[in-house]
């Protein structure tokens, strides 16, 4: 405590009212060392007194940076590093307080805040903390997403759902922040982010259709029913789904003149076809087998109607 407060004072002294000073590599990395460390100080004393005090340490010393934060303000390099910190405590109240599903949310929105003051600051190593939570966050909900559903399971109106909607606003905003930046280099981040919003989108209504079809089974396992029929309803249904998610991606491509967004959505085309023809028409009766034929046909029409529609707008008159 003594060494994190003399640290911390010698550190407000040095640059709470001069702008002009650059701080010292070794000064910044102190900076999140005594932080960090006095934390964890700090948590393991408060645990052994009242062990069910969750997230409050954190909370409270994520307070404390990020007030530190403004009083430094007037050398901004030393005042984005107590922002950081802050968050990364902040980070850890929100997963020992909350965990699973919101925490996923906190996370992601806290990485898209600390990435968009990066962007905002010109600091690429900013940006890249709040990347790289945003991706942890993305891995966490991933893995959720795969895990089966209990008996009480509620399609959509569920925490897990919330998590991936709330996820894949996340991701569209800050594609959609670096895409008003003019710096060539970022096209990448903008199309990553954009390939990863999809994949989040279609891995959030894959896991809400088969957690649909699973709670059903679940349900009505009791009198008997047989629960291939299930699993045949779920393949379809997940192949719909998913056609008509790839024909919304090729739609918000051209709308948003997002070659990335199109070549995802025909991928996914792509993808659907293959599944429906060696997975799907397996299983089915011949009747169900001429509908989804029909179905894909349709589906095949808009997206060229799209494609002729995007043409005439591109295509300049004679």
């Amino acid at each position: 405590a003594a060494v994190y407060t003399l640290h911390l004072a010698g550190t407000l002294r040095a640059y709470a009212d001069d702008e002009g000073t650059r701080p010292a590599t070794a000064d910044l990395a102190l900076v999140h060392a005594n932080g960090l460390i006095a934390y964890l100080g700090t948590y393991f004393v408060y645990h052994e007194a009242w062990p069910n005090a969750g997230a409050f340490p954190a909370l409270l010393f994520a307070l404390l940076h990020l007030a530190l934060s403004v009083v430094v303000r007037r050398g901004p390099e030393v005042a984005l590093h107590f922002i950081a910190l802050a968050a990364a405590l902040l980070a850890m109240a929100i997963y020992q307080q909350f965990g699973g599903e919101w925490a996923i949310v906190g996370w992601a929105v806290e990485g898209a805040g600390l990435t968009a003051l990066g962007l905002r600051r010109d600091r690429r190593w900013l940006e890249a903390a709040g990347l790289a939570l945003l991706a942890l966050a993305t891995l966490q909900l991933l893995q959720l997403q795969g895990r089966s559903v209990a008996a009480d399971h509620v399609a959509v109106l569920n925490a897990r759902a919330a998590a991936g909607a709330s996820m894949v606003a996340v991701l569209a905003w800050l594609a959609m922040a670096y895409g008003r930046t003019a710096h060539p280099a970022r096209a990448i981040v903008v199309a990553v982010l954009s390939v990863t919003a999809s994949l989040v989108g279609l891995t959030l209504l894959t896991s809400e259709v088969r957690g649909y079809w699973q709670q059903r089974e679940l349900a009505e396992a009791l009198v008997s029913r047989d629960p291939v029929s299930y699993r045949v309803a779920s393949e379809m249904t997940l192949s719909v789904i998913w056609a008509a998610y790839a024909l919304g991606l090729i739609g918000l491509g051209f709308w948003r003149h997002s070659a990335v967004l199109r070549y995802a959505g025909m991928t996914l085309f792509g993808i659907t076809i293959v599944k429906v023809f060696a997975v799907d028409m397996a299983q089915l009766d011949q009747i169900y087998r001429v509908l989804s034929v029909i179905a894909l046909g349709v589906a095949l029409l808009v997206t060229s109607y799209l494609y002729q529609q995007a043409r005439k707008r591109h295509t300049p008159s004679p």
